[in-house]
C-alpha cells in the first residue's frame, strides 16, 4: 500500500510540475485504479509505463540520486521517520545515526559526490548546495571526506548547531550560544560579549593599552562600568595623557604591571586623573623634569602639592 500511494503522490506532482522525466516506472492496473480514487484524475487504467518528474516524490532529492543511495524515488520518507528523504541527515536510518550523513555510508556519500562531481546526475557540482543554507557543498565539506567534521559546518544540514539560525547568515554557525561560549581571541571575554561590548573579538587588546579587554571589563558583563572599571575602548580612561596600561612604545603608563588592577602604592590610577588628590594631574606629577619617570611617582601618590620629585 505504502509503494501504491508513493506512486500516487509521485502522479500528482508529475501534474503540477509538468517536467520531464529521467526514468520510467511501471504501474498496474491497481495503482490506477486507487490513483483515480484518490485524486479524482479522469482517465482510462494506466498500463504499462508513465513518465516521472526528475524529483518524482518531491522530497528534495533527484530521482537518480536517490536510486544511487538507496533511498525511494517515489517515497518522500524512504525510513518512515517522519523526515522527508531531501531532509533528513539519515534517510535509510530510522534512527537517525547509525549511518553517517545524508547517504547509508560514507563509501555512499563519495560515491555520489564522485557522480555529482563528473557532472553525471545533471548537477554543478562546485556551485551546489546540498542544504540550501548559502555554502555550497565543497567549502562546508572542505576535506572531502563526506563527514560533518567538528570544525566543519555541516554540508547536508542547513543549520549544524540547531540555534534556529541558517549557517549561510549566521555568525557563529558551530555555536549554539552564537559566540557565548567562543573566546577566538582568547583575552578571557567570549566572542559575544565583546561584540555587545563593541571590542574586537579577534584582538585580545582593543585599545593597544597592553591590558586584555577580558581584564578590563572585570566583571565580564558586556558592559564599560565607568566606576569600577577601565575603558576596552580607550587607551586613557581618565583622560590624564599616561594611557592606562604600560605602552612601551611611549615608554609611559598607568598600570604597570598591565593587570587590570589599581596596584595602591605603587601605581598611578587608571580611573583618576589626579590620583592623590593634590590637583595636579598624574601625567604633569609623572613628567616633571620633562619627561616620564618611575621615580616621580612618590609624588604622584603624596597628597601633598608641594612635593618635589
Amino acid at each position: 500500500m505504502k509503494g501504491i500511494i508513493g506512486i500516487c503522490s509521485a502522479l500528482v506532482f508529475l501534474i503540477t510540475a509538468g517536467s520531464a522525466s529521467a526514468f520510467e516506472f511501471s504501474v498496474n492496473k491497481p495503482a490506477g485504479k486507487l490513483i483515480r480514487q484518490r485524486y479524482g484524475v479522469q482517465t482510462t487504467p494506466f498500463r504499462g509505463k508513465i513518465q516521472l518528474a526528475p524529483d518524482a516524490d518531491g522530497d528534495g532529492l533527484l530521482n537518480e540520486w536517490e536510486r544511487e543511495i538507496g533511498t525511494n524515488p517515489l517515497d518522500r520518507d524512504s525510513d518512515d521517520d517522519g523526515i522527508f528523504d531531501g531532509q533528513d541527515g539519515y534517510p535509510l536510518d530510522a534512527d537517525n545515526g547509525s549511518d553517517s550523513g545524508r547517504f547509508a555510508s560514507v563509501q555512499e556519500c563519495r560515491q555520489m559526490r564522485s557522480l555529482i562531481h563528473s557532472g553525471q546526475t545533471g548537477l554543478v557540482a562546485p556551485g551546489y548546495d546540498t542544504d540550501g543554507d548559502g555554502i555550497v557543498d565543497d567549502i562546508e565539506d572542505e576535506d572531502r571526506n563526506c563527514v560533518c567534521d567538528p570544525d566543519e559546518t555541516c554540508w547536508y544540514k542547513a543549520d549544524t548547531d540547531n540555534d534556529g539560525i541558517v549557517d549561510g547568515v549566521d555568525e557563529y554557525p558551530l555555536d549554539a550560544d552564537d559566540g557565548d561560549t567562543i573566546d577566538a581571541d582568547g583575552d578571557g571575554l567570549s566572542d559575544a560579549l565583546e561584540t555587545r561590548l563593541g571590542t574586537d573579538p579577534r584582538n585580545p587588546d582593543t585599545d593597544g593599552d597592553c591590558i586584555l579587554d577580558g581584564l578590563e571589563d572585570a566583571n565580564r558583563n558586556g558592559v564599560y562600568d565607568v566606576d569600577s572599571e577601565t575603558n576596552p575602548l580607550s587607551s586613557d580612561t581618565d583622560g590624564d595623557r599616561l594611557p592606562d596600561g604600560w605602552v612601551s612604545s611611549m615608554g609611559m603608563g598607568e598600570d604597570h604591571n598591565c593587570n587590570g588592577i589599581f596596584d595602591e602604592g605603587v601605581e598611578t590610577d587608571p580611573c583618576d586623573p589626579d590620583t592623590d588628590g593634590d590637583t595636579i594631574t598624574d601625567f604633569d606629577e609623572m613628567t616633571a623634569g620633562g619627561a616620564f619617570n618611575l621615580d616621580n611617582l612618590e609624588c604622584a601618590l603624596d597628597p601633598d602639592p608641594s612635593c618635589e620629585a
